[in-house]
Formats: C-alpha cells, sequence, structure tokens
C-alpha cells in the first residue's frame, strides 16, 4: 500500500508532498522506531494529533497484515479508481509563523488604543473633578459673602 493511500484514507492527504520529499512514498518506509518517526513527521510539519492518527493506523495494518509470501497470490483483478494527485502541502510553518504575526500586531494595536482610551477616560475624570471642586469653591464663596451681607454693619445682634 502506498503511503499517499493511507493518508488519504486517513483523510491526512495533505501531508503526501511533504513527505515524499523527504523520500518516503511506501508505508513500510514509515516502519521505523518510535523516535525516528516522530523526527520525520516533526520534520514534515505533521501536527500532533494528525502524527497520533497517523501512528495508530500504522500500527494497525502492521498487525493485520500477513507476513509477505514468497509465491504470489492469484486474485482477480478489480477495477481500482483512478489514484488521487497528492495535494501539495502547504509550508504551514511559515503561513502559521506569518498569521501569528499579523495576530501580534492586531493586540498591539489593540493594546495601544486600550491605553489611549484610558488617558482619555483619566483626562474626562479629572476634567471632572476639577468642575466638581470649581463647584464647590464657587457654593462656598456665595456662602460667605451671604454670611457677610447678613451681618449688622454696628456689629450688634439682633
Amino acid at each position: 500500500m502506498s503511503l499517499a493511500d493511507l493518508l488519504s484514507g486517513l483523510g491526512l492527504g495533505t501531508y503526501v508532498a511533504a513527505l515524499a520529499a523527504r523520500g518516503y512514498t511506501q508505508k513500510d518506509q514509515l516502519d521505523l522506531p518510535e523516535s525516528e518517526l516522530d523526527s520525520v513527521l516533526a520534520s514534515a510539519a505533521v501536527l500532533k494529533g494528525h502524527a497520533i492518527k497517523l501512528k495508530r493506523a500504522l500500527e494497525q495494518t502492521r498487525r493485520a497484515e500477513p507476513p509477505p509470501c514468497k509465491r504470489p497470490r492469484l486474485e482477480e483483478p478489480q477495477s481500482q479508481p483512478a489514484p488521487k494527485k497528492p495535494v501539495p502541502a502547504p509550508n504551514t510553518l511559515a503561513k502559521d509563523v506569518e498569521r501569528l504575526m499579523a495576530r501580534l500586531a492586531d493586540i498591539e494595536q489593540a493594546r495601544e488604543d486600550i491605553g489611549k482610551a484610558r488617558g482619555l477616560i483619566l483626562a474626562i475624570d479629572l476634567a471632572r473633578y476639577r468642575r466638581a471642586l470649581d463647584q464647590v469653591e464657587f457654593i462656598q464663596k456665595t456662602i460667605k459673602a451671604v454670611e457677610e451681607a447678613e451681618e449688622p454693619v454696628d456689629g450688634s445682634s439682633l
């Protein structure tokens, strides 16, 4: 079984080109020790969840496959669907970095906008506070002027 068939059957056809570029085109070429397989999958930018799915499928096929026969089996030829053209794997790492950089720029812009908004809020609150102090001062002066106007000029009390 080709690796492209296995990956397509698992819904992981996007990795066919990346693995083929590293020389892995047949399923049995991935019959590697766990650490080497992890290294191959990481170099092909296979996502962790997808790598787990692929490893499980490889393990199942290893258990299900009979040992190779010395004489070929005689089977009736079956019409097989045309093989799907492998979809080239996009350079996901570069796209991920580009997307993350754009998000970082958005976050920095949002942080700057929040800082400006906080400054405006503080300025508005400070202006309100100053107006309130001015009003209190005006009221105090008015009360004092009224009290002074009510006092008799000769100093006698009523």
